[in-house]
Parts: C-alpha cells; structure tokens; sequence
C-alpha cells in the first residue's frame, strides 16, 4: 500500500507551481503518490502538471472543469489510495522530510491526525515560525482548539485515509474558503487520535498569490463562512457559542469590503452582533469605527473614508507581521 497521497488542488498557478511541485520531488519518503487536480486552468498549469507526470510515475493529473476549490480536493480524496492524505497548496512549498518524518509519526503513535508547525513566508522576505501545538485532552479538545487558537488548514496535517470513509467526510462542494477548517472540525467530532509534530516544513507564503481568496472579499467567500456558522450554531456548546461571535463578526468583515453585498444585507447579516460595534472616542480611525459607520450610513460612503485612511496610513513592520500571522489559508 502506498504509505501517502498528497493532493494539489490546482488553479491558474503556473507562476509558482513548479516550485510546489520540485519540493514534492525531493521527498525523501519514496513510497508515496501526488494527485494534481488542474481545476479547469486557462494558464500553463495543465501542461505543467502534465510534464511532471511523464517524468515520475508517482504523479498523477486530473483535467476537470472549473468547480472550485472544494471540488479539487473532493476529487483528489476521491481517487487517493494512499494510507494517509496530506493537501499542499500550489502557491506554497515544503521541506524535503516532511512526509517523511509525519508519517513516521503517524505510524510511531497509530495516529489517525498528526500535525505540525509551519512557517510563513511574506513578501519582504522574512519568515516567521508559527507554532500550532494543540492542547491535551483528545479529540474534544482538539475541537475547540480548531474553532480557537489552530490553523484551520489541511496542509499541516496527515490525516488516516479511513477516516473520512468510516465517519463519511466530505468537502462542502459550494464553499471557496473555510472547506478545511470544517473538515477538521468534522474529523474532530469523532473519537480520533491525535498527535502533535513539534516541528516545521510547511511554507505558507502569504504574498505571491494575488488572487487569493483571502485577500479577495466576495458574495462566495461570504456564504462558505455562513456555511460554517450555520452547521456550528447547531452546537449546543458554550465555547463554541462564544467563538461563534467572532465568526460571525469576521463574516461582517468580509461583507463590509465585498463590492456586491449592498448596505442594508449588511446591516441584516448577523443583527445580534451589531451592538458589538460601539461609538468610543479612543476608537475613531480603528476598524470598528468604521463598522459602527456602517450601520447608519451606506457602506461605499464608508468603504470610501476607510480607503483615505488606508492611503495616508504608513505600514509599519509589526502591522504587516500581524496581519499575516491573523490570515486564513490561501484559497485560488
């Protein structure tokens, strides 16, 4: 059996996705496969994909119509045949003992999760190290650390191929973003082993990719966030209860800046949180400044006042680190 599949969900990606792949090659793990699902590409990445195959044997592409990404990884879990699965994206690239050493791991503790730590690349050329330890406590607890302080994606984490058979998990087809936190979290609802790799080999780079979902606020990116909200609302937990507000005010966040939510489906999204937005003379210029504007003006006015200020604001080298440490995982 081969030990691990390594999906790529694959999109427009011809600048950087040789990087991702070459990192792929190096394995030092030799008994593994690589699924390459070119999403509908009108780039080079097809052929891309395609000359890898010809070259080593472990690779394999699929060609389908343009889905999203949801439907890339589906496919790719789809037709995986490995013991484990591990997703990398296309805009990222990783350490040559990365499958490796996890799947070692996995073996080691007869894990069904393993996950380590990761860096993140920025566009001024540093690199910062993120920790992403879970508590102790099982896989209750490792669900609350997923809602809380994890990274939600599936790129650091090396999941039992059986497991989303046995527990029948699947990829939300209609969401563009936040699909891996909740297949995490689905994972994290059944009585699974976890382990913790307190090493990093992951690299997120957070700037090459400008068509990343994250940095791009839209109707869709809209509703796959409410997706989430409305499956965990359902949660009669108090923890889950409380990090729902923040969820909830992200979502009010991603509508505030998305050019096709009108104001009034704005001020509608969510009422229950408006009164977290408050007038304070300290917090004029603050984000939640604006939100408080926003309620009682029409949005593009507003949008327009935050753009001045973005504009005659001077970046500072911590904002920008803190703005990539509060990212979400990279969606084409």
């Amino acid at each position: 059996m081969i030990k691990v599949s390594v999906i790529v969900a694959v999109y427009q990606a011809e600048k950087y996705l040789t990087r991702c792949v070459q990192s792929l090659v190096n394995q030092t793990l030799h008994d593994f496969e690589v699924l390459l699902i070119d999403d509908g590409s009108k780039d080079n990445s097809g052929k891309i994909c395609d000359d890898y195959a010809k070259r080593d044997a472990r690779f394999k592409v699929y060609h389908k119509e343009n889905g999203g990404v949801s439907s890339a990884r589906q496919l790719g879990l789809d037709n995986a045949v490995g013991e484990y699965v591990i997703h990398v994206d296309p805009d990222d690239w990783i350490d040559p003992h990365m499958l490796e050493e996890m799947y070692t791991t996995a073996k080691k503790n007869e894990a069904d999760l393993v996950l380590c730590d990761f860096f993140v690349e920025q566009s001024n050329n540093q690199q910062y190290y993120r920790k992403d330890k879970p508590k102790e406590g099982g896989p209750k607890q490792f669900f609350y650390d997923m809602i809380t302080t994890l990274h939600g994606s599936c790129w650091n984490k090396l999941v039992k191929k059986s497991c989303f058979d046995k527990y029948k998990i699947s990829f939300p087809q209609n969401m563009i973003m936040w699909e891996d936190k909740y297949v995490n979290l689905k994972l994290a609802e059944n009585p699974i082993k976890v382990c913790y790799l307190p090493k990093a080999f992951y690299h997120y780079d957070c700037s090459i990719n400008k068509e990343s979902a994250v940095v791009n606020n839209s109707r869709k990116k809209l509703e796959s966030e409410k997706f989430l909200i409305s499956w965990l609302d359902k949660i009669e937990d108090p923890i889950v209860k409380e990090q729902l507000i923040e969820l909830k005010k992200d979502a009010k966040k991603v509508a505030f800046f998305a050019r096709d939510i009108s104001s009034k489906e704005f001020r509608n999204l969510y009422p229950e949180i408006n009164s977290c937005y408050k007038f304070k003379i300290k917090g004029i210029g603050r984000f939640d400044f604006f939100m408080y504007l926003a309620l009682r003006f029409p949005k593009p006015f507003v949008r327009f006042l935050h753009s001045l200020k973005l504009i005659f604001r001077k970046p500072s080298m911590s904002t920008n680190n803190q703005s990539a440490k509060n990212k979400h995982c990279k969606r084409y």
